[in-house]
């Protein structure tokens, strides 16, 4: 916080404290309250005798951005400050997008180039981005599939570059996409904002329960407390890609709850019924509807494949390529070749089987033995007598002499090892069918679902699901804690309430 300065030449004397210091730079004064930022007095000073500020380009809930320049070099950076330095997820948070983004080293990522403090107040620098955000372009319409195309295949590159790092975005949206022009080019993407971003081996900022990101872009993963991986980020792109063709969102609601409950439970409807005047391609309907599956397994394996699709089908609208858009299988399913060569290698096994097994049969006939159909073998509870199973020595054509057959000599005792002696196992009980229950979830707004044998249902406020007789199954809700709910507990008669309490924060 800037205190009174009274200036003399070069030099400023702190008011409060008594310190001299170098005129524009901001000193921090110990006595001063640090708690509150005063952004205003920060225009027109030096920071840290690099960075003169001229002007304030934006704020958000965690800072504000600022213009600058480069005393020495003159050129133009972007300077963030983070707004409560007494936070301290904000802080752990401001800490690991200094880290995240300095990680990242690509044409479509912005660039962090330094970090420091204000005032105890903790600031990056990034490069200057001049030109406009997807948000804006957006607000003036929908944009053609081909500018569409181009500028998706873009947000694809630059994330997997940030995925290849053990990263995910998680806040993806147009606010966090500017579009630049660079010698001559047009929309140059840059992916901005890494303030939610996860690692894969960084510390978790945010408590079980707890959903993170933007509602209209969020993935079902996250709404329902799953983890996320990068496909939570390729969903996100996917809103986007909807967003970009037909200038309004896939889902919408009066209600945060409205809207995060669609991206759960509700389809979105195709673009090419929203704008049915834009010749939107089918191959690019089916891309989105590909990247914004319900469940993680069905959408493509990585952003790679993604780029691909999105380049294949702008060669096809510009008229370099005639060929058909083929779109690589979900990153949950094999792909068909492995289908085909498997199938092309257990037909013939099956017949060699088949074959193997009518030979047999018809040996046993000719050879003039008549063996009496058994039916299935049932073990009753009844002890069994080995001598009653003739010698283990028994050749195999011994019943072939029709008569005079001299019985076999039965083994002395001491022959007979213990531990060589057969057990019959008994036979395990068959397993009880799964119980029938219904559900109601209390609270009624809590978005719940339930994980029953790997499997999710979507259960607000109520549902019917399979537990089993033996086991059991979860039920989850984002703010809430988890309850497991056991087979023999369940009530198969009326309905079983379930009242979720809150998850401490």
């Amino acid at each position: 916080m800037s205190t009174e300065r009274t200036d003399t030449g070069d030099a400023t004397t702190c008011s409060r404290c008594g310190a001299s210091y170098k005129t524009g730079t901001v000193h921090i004064c110990p006595l001063a309250d640090p708690s509150t930022l005063s952004e205003d007095k920060l225009i027109g000073t030096t920071i840290d005798n690099r960075y003169t500020v001229e002007g304030r380009l934006g704020e958000g809930g965690m800072g504000v951005v600022y213009q600058a320049r480069h005393v020495t070099l003159r050129k133009p950076v972007a300077i963030k400050v983070l707004r409560k330095a007494q936070e301290e997820s904000a802080w752990k948070r401001f800490i690991q997008e200094a880290q995240t983004a300095s990680m990242i080293n690509h044409t479509n990522v912005v660039d962090l180039t330094d970090f420091g403090m204000i005032e105890g107040h903790p600031y990056l620098v990034m490069e200057f981005l001049e030109g406009e955000t997807l948000t804006e372009a957006i607000t003036s319409g929908p944009l053609p599939p081909l500018r569409v195309c181009r500028i998706g295949a873009q947000i694809a590159r630059g994330l997997q570059a940030v995925h290849d790092k053990g990263i995910v975005h998680r806040d993806l949206k147009p606010d966090n996409i500017f579009l630049l022009e660079r010698e001559g080019r047009r929309d140059v993407v840059k992916i901005v904002d890494f303030g939610l971003a996860k690692l894969d081996a960084g510390q978790r900022l945010t408590q079980d329960g707890t959903v993170v990101g933007t509602a209209e872009y969020i993935s079902p993963e996250q709404v329902t407390g799953r983890d996320t991986d990068a496909r939570s980020d390729q969903y996100a792109l996917g809103c986007i890609l909807y967003e970009m063709l037909t200038s309004q969102l896939p889902f919408d609601g009066a209600t945060t709850t409205d809207v995060v409950y669609k991206h759960v439970y509700k389809q979105p409807m195709p673009p090419r019924k929203v704008r049915p005047e834009a010749n939107i391609p089918e191959s690019l309907e089916q891309v989105i509807a590909r990247c914004m599956a319900k469940k993680p397994g069905d959408r493509f394996e990585k952003m790679t494949d993604l780029e691909t699709a999105l380049t294949a089908i702008e060669q096809v609208l510009v008229g370099t390529s005639t060929a058909k858009v083929v779109l690589p299988p979900p990153s949950g399913r094999l792909p068909r070749w492995l289908l085909v060569v498997g199938g092309a290698l257990l037909v013939p096994m099956v017949l060699g089987t088949l074959y193997l097994a009518l030979r047999s049969d018809g040996k046993e006939k000719t050879g003039g033995l008549s063996v009496p159909d058994l039916g299935p073998l049932v073990v009753t509870k009844a002890a069994v007598n080995l001598s009653d199973l003739g010698s283990p020595g028994m050749p195999s054509d011994a019943g072939t002499k029709p008569s005079g057959v001299t019985p076999p000599v039965q083994p002395k005792t001491t022959d007979i090892q213990p531990k060589q002696t057969n057990r019959v196992d008994p036979i395990p009980s068959p397993a009880k069918p799964p119980r029938s229950v219904k559900l109601t979830i209390a609270p009624k707004k809590a978005l719940a679902s339930v994980v029953c044998g790997g499997e999710t249902l979507g259960c607000n406020p109520s549902c019917q699901v399979q537990i089993p007789s033996d086991g059991s199954c979860e039920v989850s809700a984002p703010g809430f804690r988890k309850k497991t709910l056991l087979g023999s507990n369940a009530k198969t008669k009326g309905t079983w309430r379930i009242v979720l309490s809150k998850a401490k924060r």
